[in-house]
Order: structure tokens, then sequence, then C-alpha cells
């Protein structure tokens, strides 16, 4: 199970799906060249198009592949002991197949697009053993617009691939602050079934989600939200304005009742920590930001103000611990989701349901961590 979390995560099924469909451009080409000479003689130069593919591309490993020789009987010359092969008395047989059982459990949770691919792959090889008087100019136009047609299909599959080089290239904390980060990041807790909507269009504040008649399954206390329907000090905007982020993934949020009747339902969202500087009127607070006693901030340097030290090490079962380490991180609207670096899920039983939500395909790494949500020590 951890190789296919693995390949998951690095994408092995979406650079599959991609190194096939710039194949389909090379037999398009092909295809074309052969349409335009009227050279029917070199149909058989398609077998070193799939060899380049199949046998010693750079996912070879992944597939079965091989193409074969089938003698017809009732056609063929017999010369002493054995038959002569000749293009009349013979066939190619091509066996192209996913030799990697991850990868066909990939392939299940994607819908069977690389099992698309393949049997188009199949079907322009008959290519090869189609009479001449079959491969008219008109069938061979007719290939050449399947082909088209289904890399227009697999374009708005691949379309989902995001770039987040950019984000790395933008202004960053400085290292200092950086330092005082106890964690990899900033997190966000919610419901599973709410990753869907999240790769669509990020995380939105609440007030957003409301606006666009967006209805999540919701893991948050009433009573909290409540008290969260009034500005903050900084911007004056409603605190239900912005995404919260918690500094510590691990807080008192965690034994909520809705989250603890849930908790296997529950991910995990680690937010990228440069977040604080590439998004402008972003806040924190040194405490849950529903708490009249909690302050905001919105000098990156005054990060320094919040009690480190009980954010990381407080007992739950203190007032004052609870509410320093439910300090936030408050991002105006929404955190779109090149900044999500990786989600957390408990364990093995919703794997395929985060799988096939697709956020591999946006860069985002997927991690089985059974303790971040283990909450027995913390009330010992």
């Amino acid at each position: 199970m951890s190789r296919l979390v693995a390949l998951y995560n690095d994408n092995v099924y979406i650079h599959l799906c991609i190194e096939l469909s710039e194949g389909f451009s090379q037999i398009n080409e092909f295809i074309s060249k052969m349409r335009s000479s009227g050279n029917l003689k070199s149909r058989n130069k398609l077998i070193n198009i799939y060899s380049s593919i199949f046998e010693i591309g750079k996912y070879s490993t992944f597939f079965k592949y091989e193409v074969e020789r089938v003698i017809k009987p009732h056609y063929s010359r017999f010369s002493g002991n054995e038959y002569i092969l000749t293009e009349g008395n013979s066939s190619y047989h091509i066996l192209l197949k996913i030799a990697d059982i991850d990868l066909l459990e990939l392939d299940r949770i994607y819908n069977y697009q690389l099992t698309g691919l393949l049997r188009m792959y199949k079907n322009m090889f008959s290519i090869i053993d189609a009479p001449e008087h079959e491969l008219t100019q008109d069938s061979l136009k007719k290939r050449e617009v399947l082909i088209q047609n289904l890399l227009g299909q697999m374009q708005l599959f691949l379309d989902s691939v995001y770039r987040r080089d950019e984000i790395k290239a933008r202004e960053k904390l400085e290292n200092e602050i950086i330092m005082n980060i106890p964690y990899n990041g900033f997190y966000h807790l919610t419901h599973i079934s709410n990753l869907k909507s999240i790769v669509e269009k990020g995380i939105l504040s609440r007030n957003k989600l409301h606006l666009q008649g967006i209805m999540l399954s919701d893991i948050s206390n009433t009573d909290i939200q409540n008290k969260r329907m009034r500005p903050e000090s900084i911007y004056g905007r409603m605190i239900h304005d912005y995404v919260p982020l918690y500094i510590n993934p691990k807080n008192p949020f965690l034994n909520s009742t809705k989250v603890r009747n849930t908790f296997d339902n529950i991910v995990l969202i680690e937010i990228y920590p440069h977040i604080l500087v590439q998004q402008e009127k972003t806040l924190f607070s040194d405490g849950n930001a529903a708490e009249k006693e909690t302050n905001f901030f919105g000098k990156k340097n005054d990060l320094e103000k919040v009690n480190w030290t009980l954010l990381q090490n407080g007992k739950w079962s203190e007032d004052e611990s609870k509410r320093v380490m439910c300090s936030e991180v408050l991002i105006p609207d929404v955190v779109n989701c090149e900044y999500i670096q990786k989600i957390f899920i408990n364990n093995y039983n919703n794997l395929e349901e985060v799988m096939k939500s697709q956020i591999n395909s946006l860069g985002i790494k997927l991690e089985i961590n059974s303790n971040l949500f283990n909450l027995e020590y913390e009330f010992n």
C-alpha cells in the first residue's frame, strides 16, 4: 500500500498519461506523412514508434508489450520444413497491457484513463495488418481525427496539472521568522468529502462559501462559530471573511464532538508557510480567533508575540493553553490550491476517496500519519 501512495505522490499515473498522449502525436504525424505520400509500404515502421514508447521508454517497466508475426496457415507457402512468411499469409499480433499491480489500482481510481489510451494504441496498430484497399485517404484521415479527439479529451484531464514553481520563486518569510514556526506549515482541518470542492475552488472562507451557495460538510462547533461573527481589529473585516489555519496541527479542536464523531473522515491540510507574505492582508492571532482575549497581528515580525512554549506544549485541560494552542493564521477569502503542500489522513480506510479527488495532479502530497490523529496522550 505504501508503494501505491508513493506512485500517487510522484504523479507516475499523470506522467504516463502525458507520455502516451505525446506518443499519439508521433503516430498522428506518421499517418499524415503516409497519407500525403501514398507510400503504404512504410506502415511497418509504426512498430518502431511503439517500441520507443513501450520497450525502451521511461516508463516501459509498467507495461507488458510484445509484437509477434502470426502465420495464417490457409494462406501460407510451405517450403521444406517451414512456412515462408509473406505479407499475404501472416499478420501481426500485439500484446499491450498494464503490468504493474499498483498502477492497475490507480487506473481504476482514475476511471481507466490509461486503459482507454492503450485501447486506442491497439486500434491504431491495426494499420499494419489492414489490406491496402482499406487504407484509403478517407480511412487514414478518420484515424487522424480519432487521435485528435482523444488528445482533446486527455487535455481536459491533464489541464488539472498545475505548475507550482511560481510560488517558490516569490517572496518568502525571513529565516528568523521561519525558525519560530515549529511545524512545516499551517493547517486546516476539514471533512474528507470537502476535498472535491477544495481541488476545484481552493479552501474558501465561511462567508465566501455562503455567497457562492456552496454547502460543505461542517465539522465546526456552532457556538464557537457564532463567537467568530465579529470584525477583527486590524482591517475591520469579519473573521468569517478569512480562511482559518492553525499553527499547531495537533490542537484542542481535534477533541471537539463533531471531529471525534467522524475521526476517520477527517483530513488535515498542510499549507505552504510563506503564504504569510504572499497573500495580501493576511493576519495571525495569538490564540483562538473566537475568544475575546485573543490579539490579532498584521506584521509578520509580530509572530514572536505568540507564546510558542504554550502553543507547542500546553495542556488541553487548561483554558489558556487551549486558547493559545489554537492560534491561527487568517487568509482573506481563499487559500488557492497551489499553496497546499500535503494532506494527512488517519489510516487507509479512506485512501481511495482521497486519491479520487486527484490532489496529486495539483502537486499535493498524500501521507497516512496516525500520530497526528492520536489524542490519548494529550489528556495524560
